[in-house]
C-alpha cells in the first residue's frame, strides 16, 4: 500500500499539472463582463477612429483592469514570453493614446489581437 501511494501522488501532481498548462483557452476567456478583453480592445478601436480620445482612454484603464484580471489568472498556463509581449503592446498602446496618434493605436490593437490569439497556442 505505502508503496502505490509513493507512486500515485507524483502521479496525480503531473496530472494537475498537465490539465493546468493545457486549460490556457479555458482560462483566457471571460469570466465577467469587466474581464473580457477583446470586447474593450473593439470598443478602443471603434473609439479611435472615430476620434474619441478620451473615451479610447478611459475604455483603455478597464483593458488594462481586464489583463490583470486575466494574466493572474494565465500566468501559469502561458509562457512568460507570451504574457510580456502582450503586456509591452498595452504599454505601447497607452503611449499612442496619449499621443492621440490614430496609426500607431490601430498598429498596436491589431498586434494585441494577433498576440491574444496566439496566446497559449
Amino acid at each position: 500500500m505505502r508503496n502505490i501511494t509513493g507512486y500515485m501522488v507524483p502521479v496525480i501532481i503531473l496530472i494537475i499539472f498537465a490539465v493546468l498548462m493545457l486549460s490556457i483557452s479555458y482560462l483566457k476567456q471571460p469570466l465577467a463582463k469587466s474581464d473580457d478583453m477583446m470586447q474593450y480592445v473593439k470598443l478602443i478601436k471603434s473609439d479611435i477612429k472615430a476620434k474619441k480620445w478620451n473615451q479610447a482612454d478611459e475604455n483603455f484603464k478597464r483593458l488594462k483592469e481586464a489583463w490583470k484580471k486575466v494574466r493572474s489568472r494565465i500566468q501559469f498556463a502561458a509562457s512568460n514570453g507570451e504574457i510580456e509581449d502582450l503586456s509591452n503592446n498595452l504599454a505601447r498602446l497607452e503611449g499612442a493614446i496619449e499621443a492621440k496618434d490614430k496609426l500607431s493605436s490601430l498598429i498596436e490593437l491589431s498586434e494585441t489581437k494577433n498576440h491574444w490569439k496566439s496566446l497559449g497556442k
